[in-house]
């Protein structure tokens, strides 16, 4: 059997220009940089939303906040990625309006050794909390109640018609989100499943009709992330070294997994009209 390959969408080169795409290597050959996974480039937009008077989410992520009030009458669709134990655990909404799709995410980490964790990633953790990019649960390992209450306080907010998550360490997550009324279903995260889903956000990117807010630790993400192939040339997201383990890549996971769920529950056209940000 053909060993998986790493392998990137097309992506032009005039869309290096941010300085921070270096080739990755992957059993010894390396991709040049112009053909790095397009997944790197999804964050090279920035459509920056106006300010909102009126101030009702709760998160220090001003333009955030400002970008999702303007969303909230909007049907959105969540993925869910959850750490094992103590690791990073990334949900993302995504609202389907005309031909654009609207991401933001949420991005949660114990508090307990903050600074050790910075140093192994090689990240500002603790400056990504304070600027309200990350919310910290308490103690050593993720408390799963805490991050459980904030889904539901925004499943309150958002209408939230459906949430992708990944089965593995996650049934009783899944289980106090379903017990208010909150549709959730398995995500595959194998190739065949997460090649149409993927296929469907190169198709986003490269037509620019993926509107972020430049979410710095979904920029993170970003940059930590490439694809593999199978033999039948279904893709899916991984880390460029499998094997690094200060590389995450929770929130495209999370992403991808929320327009899965787009994918099969709207058409493209769903909701009419645009958001003037």
């Amino acid at each position: 059997m053909p060993k998986l390959s790493i392998t990137s969408f097309d992506v032009p080169t005039i869309w290096t220009g941010l300085g921070i795409w270096d080739a990755c290597e992957w059993n010894g050959s390396s991709i040049p940089a112009p053909r790095q996974n397009l997944l790197k480039r999804l964050l090279s937009w920035l459509k920056k939303p106006v300010s909102l008077e009126q101030e009702h989410l709760d998160t220090a992520d001003a333009v955030g906040r400002s970008f999702i009030e303007k969303l909230r009458p909007h049907p959105c669709y969540g993925g869910m990625d959850l750490a094992a134990i103590n690791d990073l655990t990334a949900f993302v909404l995504a609202w389907p309006i005309k031909d654009d799709v609207y991401l933001y995410p949420w991005f949660w980490l114990p508090e307990d050794d903050l600074a050790g964790r910075s140093k192994h990633d090689n990240v500002r953790y603790d400056l990504w909390a304070e600027q309200g990019f990350l919310e910290l649960t308490p103690g050593a390992v993720t408390d799963w109640r805490f991050v459980t209450a904030r889904i539901k306080q925004l499943a309150r907010i958002f209408k939230i018609r459906q949430i992708g998550f990944d089965r593995y360490g996650a049934r009783d997550t899944v289980a106090d989100l379903m017990e208010v009324g909150i549709e959730v279903v398995d995500t595959g995260q194998g190739f065949v499943s997460m090649n149409a889903p993927c296929r469907r956000m190169e198709e986003l990117v490269l037509s620019k009709h993926l509107v972020h807010t430049g979410h710095p630790v979904l920029r993170w993400n970003a940059d930590c992330t490439t694809t593999a192939q199978d033999p039948a040339g279904n893709i899916k997201l991984v880390k460029p070294n499998r094997q690094s383990g200060s590389k995450r890549i929770d929130g495209m996971v999370a992403s991808v997994m929320a327009i899965d769920c787009i994918m099969k529950n709207t058409k493209k056209s769903m909701t009419p009209g645009c958001i003037a940000l």
